[in-house]
């Protein structure tokens, strides 16, 4: 997926107490301090060494962003503790890495619990926020669970193409028509590699050989 690299150093506001950023704009105190942050909300296991400003309330989930990893033990405690610090004032910020996949899903997980919004529109308005966002197939497959449990439907489905299958939003749909033209782009490059070495090698034949 292209994206400006300076987009994940931003702080993303999703909420008016609720804020989504990667690892860059969450080590830079001066931001923190503008947007008035009261806790952290780290989910990231390649980051459990972080260190944060000491006043700060830190909590931290082990997760990888892989298609294996399942959410699902734990997603619902993570947006209850989200909804906490909320509840009591607070200002909080969820990040990962890039602030793509992990923490996005949880921002998305929340606003469906606590907002009432169906999954589509939580993650059209995380997405509106932050455009970067980009939850892998996985943490989709929870993220639908999640919903149906709430609302016994779904307002999303996972379309299967030929490069895999991937959500019907749009911007998920955008990073799938890149793929498979980028995908058709590689087979045209090789197929046109493959007759160009053909005819050289017919031409090299000829002018060796004879006819």
């Amino acid at each position: 997926m292209s994206f400006d690299k300076s987009s994940t150093r931003q702080i993303s506001l999703i909420t008016e107490q609720l804020y989504l950023c990667g690892i860059h704009a969450v080590k830079n105190e001066e931001l923190l301090k503008e947007s008035k942050i009261t806790h952290i909300l780290n989910v990231a296991r390649e980051l459990s060494e972080t260190t944060y400003p000491d006043h700060l309330d830190v909590y931290f989930e082990s997760l990888r962003d892989s298609d294996d990893e399942d959410l699902t033990p734990v997603l619902e405690k993570l947006v209850d503790y989200v909804h906490e610090v909320v509840s009591c004032g607070g200002r909080i910020v969820v990040h990962c890495v890039a602030g793509m996949s992990r923490s996005a899903s949880v921002c998305i997980a929340y606003l469906v619990k606590y907002h009432g919004l169906s999954l589509k529109e939580a993650h059209d308005h995380v997405y509106k926020a932050r455009e970067i966002i980009s939850p892998n197939n996985g943490f989709w497959k929870n993220l639908l669970q999640f919903e149906y449990s709430l609302r016994g439907e779904n307002s999303i489905e996972l379309l299967p193409f030929v490069a895999g299958v991937t959500p019907n939003v749009e911007s998920a749909l955008k990073e799938m028509e890149f793929r498979i033209r980028i995908g058709w782009m590689d087979h045209v490059l090789v197929n046109l590699f493959f007759m160009l070495t053909m005819l050289t090698f017919q031409m090299v034949s000829v002018i060796c050989f004879g006819d």
